[in-house]
């Protein structure tokens, strides 16, 4: 059997399989009721169901994992396999689900290392907690060594389960690296990370764009000396200025593109190839 992406769902085989399922948290389920829950699934006529698997449920403490009882991951997919149900996975490691820290366990956001700076250097706290009745939370650097790390440690544990199960011969027919990426830093104007880590990356995206200090002032009017000039509140405090609004705009595009689509790649690439399949 072989998975692909089509344009109106999952080509199975080179049958188009529409994406509709029904979502199914084993954890949060007695494990004892699964084998009703996934038959009752099946009766509403799904033939696919999805499900997280949360980085914070299952390592617990660094290094330690819990796949017992209603944690056992492994047997719940082995359960739809014998029910003939197709399986979708999102292992994170930003999940949601309503879930306290989005999925992360609380002492990865503790890391002083992982935690993502406001303009005035203090810990970027999470704004979504509102909406979704979360406690304030440090919200996480992505685009840094020590957060990549933490994540390979999880999808190291993670992924040789995943794997014992991708179709042809067993459930799994799809795989979400991440999910709702960049949403959480991005949740007011200019609210973004200034970690140390991130202004390396702005300054380095100023040289991609500019080439030059001399540039860049003449098309913001400025007089820095050099692209690293600023601090962090300076840069912040630059979104004031309205003649620096570029600048900030520039601040944003780049913040996106490190918070947003090279983790992600980097985290597709990196389940991949611990999955050792070719999956969507």
């Amino acid at each position: 059997m072989t998975v692909t992406v089509g344009e109106a769902g999952l080509l199975i085989d080179g049958t188009n399989v529409p994406v509709y399922s029904g979502a199914v948290h084993y954890w949060r389920l007695e494990r004892e009721r699964w084998p009703a829950i996934l038959e009752r699934v099946k009766s509403l006529g799904f033939a696919m169901i999805e499900t997280y698997i949360p980085w914070s449920v299952h390592e617990t403490s660094p290094g330690a994992f819990d796949w017992t009882r209603a944690r056992d991951v492994d047997a719940f997919m082995s359960l739809c396999e014998e029910q003939g149900l197709r399986l979708l996975v999102r292992p994170g490691p930003l999940i949601n689900a309503e879930l306290t820290d989005f999925g992360f366990p609380e002492w990865v956001l503790l890391d002083p290392a992982v935690q993502a700076r406001t303009a005035l250097d203090t810990v970027h706290l999470d704004a979504a907690w509102a909406s979704t009745h979360h406690a304030r939370f440090p919200y996480r650097h992505m685009p840094v060594e020590r957060f990549f790390e933490l994540t390979a440690g999880w999808f190291d544990a993670v992924c040789p389960i995943i794997a014992r199960h991708l179709a042809p011969a067993g459930c799994v027919v799809a795989v979400q690296s991440d999910n709702e990426t960049c949403y959480l830093v991005h949740d007011q104007p200019y609210a973004t990370d200034y970690s140390a880590d991130s202004i390396a990356l702005y300054h380095a995206y100023l040289r991609e764009l500019h080439g030059s200090i001399s540039d860049l002032n003449a098309l913001y009017g400025t007089s820095y000396r050099r692209l690293t000039t600023s601090s962090r509140r300076a840069t912040g405090l630059s979104s004031l200025v309205s003649r620096l609004h570029g600048i900030s705009i520039g601040w944003r595009i780049r913040s996106t593109r490190s918070a947003g689509a090279s983790p992600v790649l980097r985290g597709c690439c990196a389940t991949r190839s611990r999955l050792g399949a070719d999956l969507p």
